[in-house]
């Protein structure tokens, strides 16, 4: 269990120096152990206080240490601060280890404030922000971070060069033979280790964000490599998509933090819409609780007595309806389905007397043939009936004007397709009654 030192947490005061200090020196003491021992940190993206809890609990499950990262996006939603007593108030609550880092963090000023907020760890890219920016530029600039982090004691992460890909799902496969070309090389990881002062190297050996339809490839001889050229922790960015025995090869090599972000929002996302749903109904177990004071009882196979075992189930209409509104409708207004539709159609008069009997007329079949019709016979423009008839959404709308009605039809029109034709008295009557 992590024993995260926060005065007064629940009152959400914020961390004292000497407390961020504890924390830091805690957390490089278990990536120290984590590279000894040969196994790794999941950092795991989160979004929303949603996935925070979903990692806290599988944290939780698997009695497993693990990171928490923002990126840019989050820490502009939810505040360095807000994230940092969340996850302290979850590590309290489940009794977990849990870590936060600064992901992809695209700018000096940003990295500090991240130190100054108490994470552990802090990833500056200064690459993502400007993918032009010259070797000599992110150098001086992840070193300016590196001498930052001295304050608290926060672990640096950082890359020569732009990652890759991105958080999202792809269609289309990845041309390995360009992502290889980005790949990090021995010499090229020492040299910028060396000449920043980083604790964490994130290498690139075919890993890349985002979630593709082809799995990834690692270059775990390269990593071999890399690891014997630098002494610093090593890290893994991209992981979704990734099969998991490369992950088992890494780890045995040496590497201690391993980044998962697309496949989590995939899965969040799929989940959604798997369970996206309206409760309409509720199913009440109520046992014995009325039948024992009426003595309400069933005489069993065995000749005895035994109270009835009662239960009940009831619909509420007005969430029905505001399923129906929510799930039926488009930019114009509802689109009833019709087996559930308060009038199966809605009859628009447009025109004078001659127009007016004849729909008064095609109004008393309907009724007479059992027909649920709403009748539009208001003084009003032609537009604003066809509008509120959209607006209404009843399944079929009768218009009956005079141009047509010279032709000695009637005009019909589905409310779900819009499609509209052209029919006789007969046909309607045929087709809606």
């Amino acid at each position: 269990m992590q024993k995260h030192k926060r005065l007064y947490w629940l009152m959400n005061m914020p961390l004292t120096l000497q407390e961020i200090r504890e924390n830091c020196a805690r957390a490089r003491q278990r990536m120290a152990a984590a590279r000894a021992d040969h196994w790794a940190f999941g950092a795991f993206n989160i979004d929303n206080q949603e996935t925070l809890i979903a990692v806290a609990r599988a944290a939780k499950a698997k009695n497993a240490p693990v990171l928490v990262e923002v990126t840019e996006g989050e820490v502009k939603i939810i505040g360095l601060d807000n994230i940092r007593d969340m996850v302290d108030n979850y590590i309290a609550e489940y009794g977990i280890e849990m870590y936060i880092n600064l992901d992809h963090s695209p700018a000096v000023e940003d990295a500090i404030a991240g130190i100054n907020a108490g994470f552990e760890f802090i990833h500056i890219d200064i690459s993502q922000h400007n993918h032009n920016a010259t070797h000599e530029d992110i150098i001086a600039k992840t070193r300016e971070v590196v001498e930052a982090a001295k304050k608290t004691g926060a672990m640096v992460e950082s890359e020569p060069h732009y990652f890759g890909g991105g958080s999202n799902v792809f269609t289309k496969a990845f041309d390995y033979d360009e992502v290889r070309k980005t790949f990090s090389t021995p010499e090229g990881a020492k040299t910028f280790v060396d000449a920043t002062g980083i604790d964490t190297f994130a290498a690139a050996i075919g890993n890349l964000h985002g979630h593709y339809p082809v799995p990834k490839k690692l270059d775990i001889e390269l990593l071999r490599q890399i690891r014997a050229a630098i002494t610093c922790n090593i890290s893994l960015h991209g992981g979704s998509g990734t099969p998991g025995h490369y992950f088992k090869s890494a780890v045995q090599i040496g590497v201690s933090k391993v980044n998962i972000n697309s496949d989590m929002r995939l899965v969040y996302r799929e989940t959604l819409e798997k369970v996206q749903a309206v409760e309409v109904g509720n199913i009440f177990t109520l046992g014995t609780r009325f039948s024992d004071p009426l003595e309400l009882t069933y005489t069993d196979e065995t000749g005895a007595k035994q109270p009835v075992f009662m239960g009940s189930y009831g619909i509420g209409p007005s969430r029905l309806m505001g399923m129906i509104a929510e799930h039926f409708s488009d930019e114009k207004g509802l689109v009833w389905p019709e087996n559930v539709a308060p009038f199966r159609v809605y009859l628009v008069q447009i025109g004078g007397d001659e127009s007016r009997a004849a729909a008064d007329s095609f109004y008393d079949e309907l009724i007479k043939r059992g027909v649920e019709v709403l009748y539009d016979d208001r003084d009003e423009r032609a537009g604003a009936k066809l509008a509120d008839s959209e607006l209404l959404g009843i399944p079929w709308r009768v218009t009956i004007g005079d141009r047509s009605l010279q032709a000695g039809k009637f005009e019909l029109t589905d409310r779900k397709t819009a499609q509209t034709e052209l029919l006789t008295v007969d046909e309607l009557l045929a087709k809606l009654g």
